[in-house]
């Protein structure tokens, strides 16, 4: 399967994780910019230019317009939907989200009771981890 990119991406995906044999009890999904194609597979999904950090070639960051940010929402609830209540739900975010998205993002999915959101606002990989602090 491709990388989930809308609402019915990720309940099939959901859904396909639920049937599995393995029998999960928690699953954890990519979403916004996490190395998945969703945020440039919907249009005007983000403000201004596409920004790029060193993890390319996808896209790491951005300011999200209402209908990129509602199709994050729709696909996490279509999500939660497809697994019921018996299955945890995480997400793993970015990281690369502005503070008002990731705010709004997160109170948007608080009633669907997830396990978390990973690195939503600074991440795993470059420019993100280990900055490197100096002192006078």
């Amino acid at each position: 399967m491709t990388m989930p990119r809308t609402p019915q991406d990720y309940a099939e995906f959901a859904a396909g994780m639920k049937a599995a044999k393995e029998g999960y009890t928690l699953v954890k999904m990519p979403i916004g910019f996490h190395n998945t194609p969703m945020m440039t597979a919907i249009p005007n999904a983000l403000y201004g230019s596409q920004w790029h950090g060193q993890a390319a070639p996808y896209m790491d960051r951005g300011l999200m317009t209402e209908r990129g940010i509602d199709n994050c929402i729709a696909c996490a609830e279509a999500a939660r939907k497809a697994l019921g209540d018996d299955i945890g739900l995480a997400f793993d975010c970015g990281p690369g989200w502005v503070v008002k998205d990731a705010i709004r993002f997160a109170r948007a999915v608080e009633p669907l009771k997830l396990a978390w959101l990973e690195d939503i606002i600074t991440g795993d990989y470059e420019p993100y981890p280990n900055r490197k602090c100096t002192s006078n």
